[in-house]
């Protein structure tokens, strides 16, 4: 372990500040997979027609639905990068 990381006590001992192991729970894991699905089919969005109006005076409709899908996109990859990407060789 290098001699930054020693320093922190919850990687001292390979556990979290709150005593977990830092695992992944299995529920963790169903909600990381439903919620990829769902931005899935947020992108293809086969179901809207392209909408021609604007929103708040000047912003195009179809460009604030996708600013808003990438907004949800961001949010989901940092939850998942922080919850499930470790440096310790993949173990979650």
């Amino acid at each position: 372990m290098p001699a930054a990381a020693a320093s922190i006590p919850c990687v001292e001992r390979g556990r979290t500040q709150n005593g977990s192991d830092g695992r992944a729970s299995v529920f963790e894991r169903v909600v990381a997979v439903v919620l990829l699905v769902a931005l899935l089919g947020l992108h293809f969005d086969w179901w809207r027609d392209a909408q021609a109006g604007a929103m708040v005076g000047w912003l195009p409709a179809e460009f604030a639905w996708r600013l808003a899908w990438m907004a949800l996109a961001f949010v989901y990859l940092w939850w998942f990068t922080a919850r499930f990407w470790r440096a310790d060789g993949g173990r979650s």
